[in-house]
């Protein structure tokens, strides 16, 4: 059933209860929304693909979703907040606790009384009416926050489109490139066996933390095997039988654990790549090391993507398409983030598998160039790379030559992870610089060089850092609010690259987002068949079919180079800056130009 509420009246318009037809039950509905300006939901995103799936339209209606509105007004503290804990901020009341029982016991909701689940969703609509009323009026407070409230409901609507469309995967050709990198994990687990030449080496769980951990720093593995014992009848028979048992091996410590790298469970040392990686390890030590590398990569690969993907897809009953979650109400910065599947996460190697749903078709992402330069230029004022970026200089040569790294990739990544907080030890440790084997001290001598040039970064760093500890707060030109308490209770070299982080993150997702929404709109308006079907943070995808590859990449360019008026309509400053982008086709990596 669907519950709906308006200012003067409410209803229930009941679907798929019992037995009977219900068509004229979504007509009355879809007269409901069609003479209304805005719906207002709590976790709209859920309720739009349910009333897409009865061919319920809503494309010209302002969306109104009061679990992203809270979670903008609370510094993005509260991830996946319920209509409950929404409702009790906004001294709405709560939720009634008898329909959760019947869920909980195993009923299904068609068996559920009518009359008690009426009670149960008319109190939902008059619960969200009234968070609704509560969360504007807090609004009135903030222009910023409500500029960024309402930016965040016309996005609902973009990652609702992008979420409906889904990625077409050849799910086929995922699962057989799959047995192959299983045939390859067997032969490492053979050679780690072979290498480690230890009686019980074939007992070892090379997949399991504790184990590898116990082989690599020294500790007790418990093996079950199946013991022979003899048993002794009343009657003074005896017969051998077997019982399962628990043989405990104790292996020598082959390599020192890294600092700090003790996981809650005493003795046991973490194995995760980035540490593992970094330690310093000879003969047997480092050779089994160099294998865990290799069988963990293709093992994340495997289980994640190649085999996982197509397991999702038949998990949902998805034919060829993965329909991917985009968060609105997870990352404390404002940025989205994706599950069932994580559609921001995939390696280069599964890019392939994405195809375009046209027959002459190509799915291409676009990159925003150097959001994160850019919005580091913009936020500290930095004169230097203003220049920089607006004489449209190769800021990464420059700084090879200026640093003295070995080559421009290098000076490339080191400028990202700099302005996402990097450290001399951090730097150290990367399995990206690894290659160019740089102590923490010689890192820190590019830091200094880093902040000699950049100077007026490094004064934003200071004050951003002396403000953070004051208030553990910070506000970024778009408006948004950060809450630091929580990364301001672990130590400094944790919460020090989050200072710098956040606000460069946030401000760089909410420019993202003013584009999208421009280009969901030119788009619709357009008529194109051309489909958004995902975004990950600097980049935006697009299902494109031939025909329209031109209108839609000048329509792209033309967003932003727009973005900039935009961003000056909504938050009335002059950014300052030229934003651009680059398109690839995803399943090549083929850079493509007008």
């Amino acid at each position: 059933m669907i519950s709906w509420k308006t200012k003067d009246s409410t209803g229930i318009y009941k679907i798929e209860y019992d037995d009977e037809p219900y068509g004229a039950q979504l007509a009355a509905l879809q007269h409901l929304i069609n003479i209304h300006d805005e719906l207002v939901f709590c976790n709209a995103k859920f309720d739009l693909h349910w009333l897409r799936r009865y061919g319920i339209t809503f494309k010209d209606k302002k969306v109104y979703d009061i679990s992203v509105a809270y979670f903008i007004l609370t510094r993005q503290t509260h991830k996946f907040p319920s209509l409950d804990e929404i409702s009790e901020y906004c001294g709405a009341g709560k939720k009634i606790d008898k329909i959760k029982e019947y869920w909980d016991s195993g009923i299904d909701t068609p068996q559920i009384p009518y009359n008690e689940l009426c009670e149960y969703a008319l109190l939902d609509a008059a619960l969200t009416e009234k968070c609704y009323l509560f969360l504007n009026e807090k609004l009135l407070i903030s222009n910023n926050l409500r500029k960024l409230v309402s930016l965040a409901h016309q996005d609902t609507l973009v990652l609702e489109e992008m979420e409906w469309n889904g990625m077409r995967y050849d799910s086929g050709a995922s699962l057989k490139e799959a047995d192959s990198v299983k045939e390859v994990m067997d032969g490492i687990t053979g050679k780690l066996c072979e290498v480690l030449d230890h009686p019980h080496g074939k007992d070892i769980n090379w997949d399991s933390p504790k184990q590898v951990s116990a082989v690599l720093y020294g500790g007790v593995v418990s093996i079950p095997y199946k013991e022979t014992y003899t048993f002794n009848y009343k009657d003074g028979r005896t017969a051998e039988k077997q019982r399962k048992a628990i043989k405990e091996i104790i292996f020598p410590r082959l390599v020192e654990p890294a600092d700090r790298s003790e996981t809650d469970v005493a003795g046991v040392w973490s194995i995760a790549e980035p540490i593992i990686s970094n330690i310093s390890a000879k003969g047997k030590g480092k050779a089994i090391i160099d294998l865990l590398l290799v069988h963990a990569k293709l093992g994340k690969l495997h289980g994640t993507y190649l085999a996982g993907i197509p397991k999702i897809m038949d998990k949902h009953g998805w034919v060829g398409m993965i329909h991917g979650q985009l968060n609105q109400t997870v990352a404390v910065t404002g940025r989205l983030s994706s599950s069932a599947p994580n559609m921001q996460n995939m390696p280069g190697d599964v890019d392939k598998y994405f195809i375009s749903r046209f027959d002459d078709g190509k799915v291409v992402q676009f990159d925003v160039k150097g959001l994160e330069v850019l919005c580091a230029a913009y936020i500290s004022q930095d004169p230097v790379l203003i220049k920089e970026l607006r004489d449209g200089e190769d800021i990464h040569s420059n700084n090879q030559a200026a640093f003295k790294l070995l080559d421009r990739l290098a000076a490339k990544r080191f400028m990202f992870k700099m302005i996402y907080g990097g450290t001399a030890q951090g730097f150290a440790m990367d399995a990206d610089f690894l290659y160019l084997k740089m102590s923490a001290r010689r890192w820190q001598e590019v830091i200094d060089a880093f902040y000699a040039k950049y100077q007026s970064i490094a004064k934003w760093h200071s004050v951003l850092i002396a403000e953070v500890l004051r208030t553990a707060q910070y506000t970024i030109p778009s408006g948004r609010e950060l809450d630091f308490r929580q990364p301001l209770t672990k130590p400094e070299w944790y919460y020090v690259p989050k200072i710098k982080n956040y606000p460069v993150q946030g401000f760089g997702a909410d420019l993202v987002k003013l584009a999208r929404i421009s280009l969901y709109k030119r788009m619709m308006a357009s008529g194109c068949k051309s489909l958004l079907v995902n975004t990950i943070h600097d980049s935006i995808i697009i299902d494109i079919p031939e025909k329209e590859w031109y209108n839609i990449s000048m329509m792209v360019k033309k967003v932003f180079e727009d973005l900039p008026i935009n961003i000056k309509n909504v938050w009335e400053f002059d950014i300052g800056l030229k934003i651009s982008t680059e398109a690839s086709i995803l399943t090549t990596g083929e850079e493509l130009h007008d």
